[in-house]
């Protein structure tokens, strides 16, 4: 038995919870690393909580992952999608490792784990079968598959960082120098800004009694759409 193994039978052995308050910080993430995320320019970066919701993203997270990596989204949910099974390079050790990793942090009995288990196990076909393996694993570290135009299929790493005095997790993603990734992030990072620039001449142009006809969002951009398929 591994030390992650041995951890989560001490969880089950404590009622659950490690210990905590249940379910006390799962939605509220700290104003400080809200900041820090804004800060990240150049670094696609979102937070979860112990069922893998996410909470908070920055700009270029939004931009690389349009509709998985903003808040309401669920990272379990998405690797059980059709669109991640036919993109993901390895699906089938993906989707163990994030059954793995709901089962190791998540409170078994917080409504939201029972939400996504029953909803997964009457939905998936495959689903079931995983949840029964009952492996248990921390997600640290590892590789995500995103497609993005006009550039092509492109591999960035990504880092997992627990936050303390919450269950909350921060989720970075990172390139190689000169790598793909790297003129991926600098792709999206100045189309985030020139929509912010758009938008708050759009703003400006309105508080003045402009109009422009065509002014994109921030969250129109980007506006070819990308095919996720995270693998770990």
């Amino acid at each position: 038995m591994d030390g992650e193994s041995a951890a989560y039978l001490r969880k089950l052995a404590q009622g659950g919870a490690e210990g905590r308050e249940p379910f006390a910080d799962s939605f509220a993430v700290d104003a400080s690393v809200q900041a820090l995320l804004a800060q990240w320019a150049h670094t696609p970066a979102f937070v979860i909580n112990r069922t893998q919701d996410v909470l908070v993203s920055n700009a270029l997270a939004s931009a690389l992952g349009p509709g998985y990596m903003e808040p309401g989204a669920n990272l379990v949910f998405q690797i059980f999608s059709s669109e991640a099974r036919a993109n993901a390079a390895d699906w089938e050790q993906t989707a163990n490792k994030a059954v793995a990793a709901l089962r190791m942090h998540a409170d078994l009995n917080d409504p939201r784990l029972q939400e996504i288990v029953g909803a997964l196990s009457t939905s998936d076909p495959d689903f079931p079968r995983i949840w029964a393996r009952h492996d248990t694993a921390s997600l640290t570290s590892g590789v995500s598959r995103h497609h993005i135009e006009p550039i092509g299929w492109v591999d960035f790493n990504w880092q997992n960082f627990a936050i303390p005095g919450s269950t909350h997790i921060l989720v970075t993603y990172w390139a190689d120098p000169g790598s793909p990734a790297e003129t991926a992030v600098a792709y999206l990072a100045a189309r985030t800004l020139q929509a912010r620039a758009l938008t708050a001449g759009g703003a400006s142009g309105a508080s003045a009694g402009s109009r422009p006809e065509s002014m994109p969002t921030a969250e129109a951009v980007p506006t070819t759409p990308r095919r996720p398929a995270p693998t770990a």
